[in-house]
């Protein structure tokens, strides 16, 4: 693994915006319902994305049940981090950007 190296100006710089609105925190959590439904069986995508059922995240969330047949389906490490990170960096881009213009 390799270390990475940041001057004090980058790390206070990654660290405000790791802080700022939550946006790590939303992100992952965001990432993880992905991950967990994004191989569900008929999910389909709109301009490339997952677009996920309402029904199933409605039920995990309301009635605290998983989708039926939760068990078959793949959920993999790597699909949480590459729907973290694209949520991450797409939250980031739109928060500078609202900053900029105000």
């Amino acid at each position: 693994m390799t270390r990475l190296r940041l001057d004090e100006r980058q790390k206070e710089k990654l660290t405000k915006l790791l802080g700022e609105d939550n946006l790590v925190g939303s992100s992952g959590e965001f990432g993880l319902l992905f991950a967990f439904l994004t191989n569900k069986p008929g999910v389909s995508e709109i301009d490339g994305e997952p677009a996920l059922s309402l029904e199933g995240v409605r039920g995990m969330f309301l009635d605290m049940t998983l989708p039926t047949g939760w068990q078959s389906w793949k959920k993999r490490r790597v699909d949480w981090t590459v729907h973290t990170t694209g949520l991450l960096l797409s939250a980031a881009k739109e928060y500078h950007a609202q900053k900029r213009n105000a």
